[in-house]
């Protein structure tokens, strides 16, 4: 099975699995390698599809993160196809916390067609979240 895994339930995705890092030591395989090279397709794949994805980049340890963690579901409710989301444990996917340059938790980030139209660190209500990716669509 492939490292990096994708469940999509409701289009409500969740990275469970870490990407693979480059940075671990230099006897790292080629096939390990290329399993990276194929996670970081995947998760372009997603950002840069026609629907609209918000990232959520959080970590367990994170009291906001927790906070957010029904909000996010809420909108997933509310909002249906019109927008997918993908929650990243930051801990365990190093490579594309660093990709997209995280500093803090929770970040939200929202991607359309490999674009990032809004991005937001820290927590906010479920109406001003809605708002902004409205306004962004």
């Amino acid at each position: 099975m492939d490292r990096f895994a994708v469940v999509l339930i409701f289009d409500l995705i969740t990275i469970q699995h870490p990407i693979v890092s480059l940075r671990t030591d230099p006897k790292v395989c080629r096939a390990g390698y290329n399993t990276y090279l194929r996670n970081m397709e995947k998760f372009n794949d997603i950002i840069k599809s026609e629907t609209p994805t918000l990232v959520d980049f959080h970590a367990n340890w994170c009291g906001p993160c927790k906070a957010m963690s029904p909000i996010i579901d809420q909108l997933k409710k509310e909002m249906g196809p019109e927008v997918r989301i993908l929650k990243i444990d930051i801990d365990k996917n190093h490579e594309v916390s660093a990709r997209v340059k995280i500093k803090s938790v929770p970040t939200l980030m929202l991607f359309k067609k490999g674009e990032i139209p809004w991005k937001n660190s820290g927590g906010m209500d479920l109406r001003s979240l809605k708002q902004k990716i409205k306004a962004s669509l």
